[in-house]
């Protein structure tokens, strides 16, 4: 039985790590749309609701993906406007005075503390392109943008960044109920994570570690 407990010790370790490596998308509350400035003044609606927020760093590209909690459009699609989601990624570094406001820091009651360094502009969707522009508005490039029924995405190469970047905060607006939701609800920003399949192998190796140790001193003399 000895052995059993610390055999299935030793597998749920081995799962806990890897379940860390490869937990991707930080959740975010179904229902708490709102009327701006205030998050605090809920709206009702279900547009742009968001529910999970995916944003990692590879040495190439940063990926951002976006789950909504009912059907969305894009900023073109004209067919079903309340529908629409429009408003802004915003990508930065922390500061706890910034100079270059992001959009939660101006638009709303809650700041990011993230001094704004560029950011994409889903107002300017067309055509499943977006652009990203600089912290003063000026554009930079158009990216391809992918719309789902209920998602969206985009990998934005980091090269294309004036400087580099290490948090984001989202704003998100559907212009024709006048209604928003924004990540993180709380102050502050989130950090950009490294590629989940690359901790993925460091859970791992750090799992076979401790196995090993383990197993070393349980097979030591005396």
């Amino acid at each position: 039985m000895r052995k059993n407990s610390k055999l299935q010790g030793y597998l749920s370790m081995v799962l806990v790590a890897g379940a860390l490596g490869t937990a991707r998308g930080e959740s975010d509350p179904a229902g708490d749309t709102f009327m701006a400035p205030d998050p605090g003044n809920p709206s009702g609606s279900t547009t742009p609701d968001i529910i999970e927020v995916d944003v990692w760093r590879s040495a190439e590209q940063i990926h951002v993906s976006l789950e909504f909690a009912g059907e969305i459009r894009p900023a073109d699609d004209f067919s079903a406007v309340d529908l629409q989601v429009l408003g802004a990624i915003d990508f930065g570094v922390a500061a706890d005075e910034p100079v270059c406001l992001s959009h939660k820091s101006s638009l709303t009651t809650v700041p990011s503390d993230l001094e704004l360094i560029a950011y994409l502009d889903l107002f300017s969707v067309s055509q499943s392109t977006v652009w990203l522009n600089d912290g003063a508005d000026t554009p930079l490039t158009s990216l391809p943008i992918d719309f789902g029924f209920d998602t969206v995405s985009v990998d934005v190469p980091v090269d294309l960044f004036p400087s580099p970047v290490e948090g984001y905060a989202v704003l998100l607006h559907n212009f024709h109920q006048d209604t928003w939701d924004m990540f993180p609800n709380a102050d502050g920003h989130a950090a950009i994570v490294p590629e989940p399949t690359t901790l993925s192998v460091f859970a791992l190796i750090l799992a076979s570690v401790f196995w090993r140790r383990r197993r070393n001193v349980e097979i030591a003399p005396g």
